[in-house]
């Protein structure tokens, strides 16, 4: 279901093109190396160029917000996990390690919260996305926990990228979207050999 760039909308097109001149002066800014292609998941999302224009805006927003690298790759690990999304696990797999988590560390955040060997710091992360995942609500202990660690600006973040990669998680499962043929595909920790 990707759609070929030719293809696309023109406002699109430029739409883009500008979001992705602003992310390469941001990442030189940030000193961060990401990739800047055009993902099958942006080219599936240009049948609806408004949609696409719309979401793009806050994709960035939270792939470069105000949490830690590392903290919101775990959290887009563990959501990815949580809604069975091969495409996100997949892509998230290596960026994970760049944002400084190790490969266990990476593994680990696809098993259950009090397994392995976590830090707080982590095992709250993770039950913040599994409550936020079956619940749609944060327990008063976690908002808590959560609390001493970032400001109001940050739970707001935290809130809205597993809501949103949840959101994304449903297009891609949903639209079946292919991995990118430069990716590879990594397997769920509890499906590894």
């Amino acid at each position: 279901m990707p759609l070929p760039p030719e293809q696309w909308d023109a406002a699109l097109r430029e739409h883009l093109e500008q979001a992705e001149r602003n992310t390469r002066l941001q990442e030189v800014q940030n000193a961060k190396h990401l990739p800047t292609v055009v993902i099958n998941l942006i080219r599936t999302l240009a049948h609806h160029p408004r949609l696409t224009e719309a979401l793009a805006p806050l994709l960035a927003l939270l792939n470069s917000g105000e949490l830690p690298y590392r903290d919101r790759e775990l959290v887009i690990l563990r959501t990815a996990v949580r809604n069975r999304s091969s495409y996100e696990w997949s892509h998230h797999y290596a960026l994970a390690q760049l944002a400084g988590l190790t490969e266990q560390e990476v593994l680990d955040a696809g098993r259950e919260t009090e397994a392995g060997e976590r830090s707080s710091e982590d095992k709250v992360l993770l039950r913040a996305v599994d409550e936020l995942h079956d619940r749609s609500v944060l327990t008063d202990s976690t908002w808590r926990e959560l609390e001493q660690r970032y400001d109001e600006r940050q739970l707001l973040e935290l809130l809205c990228l597993v809501g949103t990669y949840r959101m994304i998680a449903t297009v891609l499962n949903t639209c079946r979207v292919p991995l990118d043929e430069w990716q590879t595909e990594r397997p769920f920790p509890d499906e590894e050999a």
